[in-house]
């Protein structure tokens, strides 16, 4: 009998600041100077780059204002690009002339008026101005911290802005600004942490905008600016430099290993040439942490291994003449353990291409060791001084001809294991998921949790048996579209590459230690279609889906059960997950209604008198819909 189930599944595609809406972000919420770190400061800046032509306006209002007041007040006014001396001068523009007061430090100020201009100039000034001295300098302050005072009645009038004056290109005034003046003691503290706390975070977003090289010499294509990852001395473990402004994002996962990740506690912007200035927020610098990227990871044991021909790429044979598997075995000096036996492993290779590590187990209690070779040249030795794994990089090993022990004078090595492993983090690789050709025998995990019949998409690069699958849950798979419905059938033997809409037997991680085989990665399954839908597996972590596709894209929606449109740029999807694509120009609704049947047909066709009941899932609890009644799981009639 046919069936007909509306399904409600959890949120695929979310909106987001670039990435998950639900990822925990920490969020900057200002510089602190760090120890030493005299040549830069943050704040409003004031910069000019001649020593004419730079005033800026603090105060303007009608002739005879200024004489309700008797004091000017500055504070926390800060400097650190002085290079010529004074520091800045005051500006008072009044009928016929002006008065300029300079200053040589950066220490408040308190300026009784009636010393400085005569009651005829105080009754005539109608602009109180900021001015630079010298060339190339600049004075930072908050225009909230300038005022007027009378000191009798307490009145104030507060500096609202700066403007510029007319005929005053070379100053100017930016709040919010990072300044500095060397190269070196420039930078300032925007993350401080204990130790181990950044290992939860996997990017780092900042936005940077309106650089002035404070009339240095800069190049367009100059490094100009910083970004360091410091530990607990002091030290910077990492520096990314940038020579343009805008948003920049770092991948914390690439850019760092576990270890700095581990050991940073502290995060800092500087400046990288010899003087500027940079409009920097600090709402607009945050992390955003990693804990919701599943990791898939997969431990291929090396008697799962093809071995080809170093000519022509064909299997290499596996008689025991030929190629020799002494796992578990004493060996005396420089015998291969694993490998062709003849020509030092010219005659045939195994092909390592797609792992990351190569991890060997020994039962050694003294030094030994292992050495990789391909062809004459040893590509990797390692020494094994005690029972345990060892672990090789493959960042840079592609082939393998044969392992040896690490020299003649090693009496025996034990190895009892050899494992290559690939780890893959869905949410935050900037390089696909790929495996070159099947590889038998492996055991694969995906840390991504699931709740009890909460459906969702899903793609594997393995096949499930039907014993597999059904303890895992419900696959469906895409077969039609009608403008309006999107059909999909069950299946019971899912296929690697192959999109679905799965709903969980139960809650957690659902594939963890499967004994299978990864198959190389086929481009004609990673989509099914149906009229002009189409249904696409994600290879990677995509930030922005609507801006990869051509067509009219939909996200699978948890709250209603059915797909909806996405309209933003802001919306992304992690790896082993899928969506829909409508190509053409006809209009669409901005949701379209998922059913689930058993015959292969069309949409239309689906829905007959035989409808057995429909799954819903409303606030979490799963229902089943029969007749215009509702039920839970248990049979029981609910009021819903």
């Amino acid at each position: 009998m046919r069936n007909f189930r509306f399904l409600l599944a959890s949120v695929l595609l979310m909106l987001s600041l670039g990435a998950w809406a639900h990822r925990e972000t920490l969020v900057c919420d200002g510089f602190v100077t760090r120890p030493s770190n005299n040549q830069c400061l943050y704040g409003g800046t004031f910069s000019w780059t001649q020593s004419t032509g730079n005033t800026m306006a603090l105060f303007t209002f009608d002739a005879g204002t200024l004489s309700s007041y008797d004091k000017l007040k500055f504070t926390n006014i800060k400097n650190c690009t002085r290079t010529t001396t004074p520091y800045f001068r005051v500006l008072y523009i009044y009928s016929g002339g002006q008065k300029e007061q300079a200053f040589y430090n950066t220490d408040d100020k308190d300026i009784t008026l009636s010393g400085q201009l005569t009651s005829d100039q105080l009754a005539t000034v109608t602009t109180i101005a900021v001015g630079g001295s010298g060339d190339n300098g600049s004075v930072v302050f908050n225009p909230s911290n300038i005022k007027l005072v009378n000191s009798s009645t307490g009145d104030e009038l507060v500096c609202t802005g700066v403007t510029t004056r007319t005929g005053n290109p070379n100053g100017s005034y930016r709040a919010n600004d990072f300044t500095w003046t060397s190269a070196s003691s420039n930078t300032m503290q925007i993350f401080s942490f204990a130790a181990g706390t950044l290992s939860k975070y996997g990017k780092l977003y900042l936005t940077t905008s309106d650089f002035d090289a404070l009339g240095a010499t800069v190049a367009a294509n100059d490094e100009k600016y910083r970004v360091l990852f410091i530990n607990g001395e002091g030290t910077p473990l990492k520096t990314q430099k940038y020579s343009s402004i805008g948003a920049k994002t770092i991948d914390l996962l690439s850019f760092l290993t576990d270890e700095e990740r581990a050991a940073t506690v502290e995060i800092a912007f500087g400046g990288v040439c010899a003087k500027g200035t940079i409009h920097i927020e600090p709402s607009s610098i945050y992390l955003e942490a990693a804990e919701e990227s599943e990791e898939i990871t997969l431990s291929s044991p090396v008697s799962g291994f093809e071995w080809y021909k170093y000519s022509d790429g064909t299997v290499y044979g596996h008689s025991q003449s030929e190629l020799h598997k002494r796992l578990g075995q004493g060996l005396g000096s420089n015998q291969v353990i694993y490998g062709p036996t003849s020509e030092n492993g010219k005659t045939a290779y195994m092909d390592v291409t797609d792992y990351d590590e190569m991890i060997f187990t020994t039962a050694n209690d003294g030094t030994a060791g292992l050495r990789l070779l391909y062809g004459d040249a040893t590509i990797s030795t390692t020494e094994t001084n005690a029972a345990q794994d060892y672990s090789v990089s493959l960042a840079t090993i592609d082939k393998i001809g044969n392992i040896k022990t690490r020299n003649a004078s090693v009496t025996a090595v034990n190895v009892s294991a050899i494992n290559f492993k690939k780890s893959f983090l869905s949410g935050l690789s900037a390089t696909p998921w790929s495996f070159a050709k099947d590889v038998e025998n492996t055991t694969v995990s995906l840390n991504r949790n699931f709740t009890a019949d909460q459906s969702s998409t899903i793609w594997l690069p393995f096949d499930l048996t039907a014993e597999q699958a059904a303890a895992a849950g419900e696959f469906y798979e895409f077969v039609a579209f009608d403008g309006s419905n999107l059909g999909f059938n069950p299946v019971t033997e899912p296929q690697a590459y192959t999109p679905y809409l799965f709903i969980p037997a139960s809650s957690g991680e659902l594939f963890n230690n499967i004994t299978t085989t990864v198959k190389a990665v086929n481009s004609s399954t990673l989509s099914a279609t149906g009229g002009t839908a189409t249904f696409k597996g994600v290879l990677q972590h995509i930030d922005n889906v609507k801006g990869a596709e051509s067509g009219t894209v939909y996200g699978y929606d948890a709250t209603n059960g059915d797909f909806v449109q996405v309209t933003g740029d802001g919306v992304s999807i992690d790896a082993f997950r899928a969506y829909i694509v409508i190509s053409g120009g006809a209009a669409l609704a901005p949701r379209l209604r998922v059913t689930i049947h058993n015959a292969p047909t069309a949409v239309e066709n689906v829905q007959s008198e035989n409808i057995q009941g429909t799954k819903v899932l409303r606030d979490g609890q799963l229902y089943i819909k029969y007749n215009g009644t509702m039920y839970n799981v248990q049979g029981q009639k609910v009021n819903r």
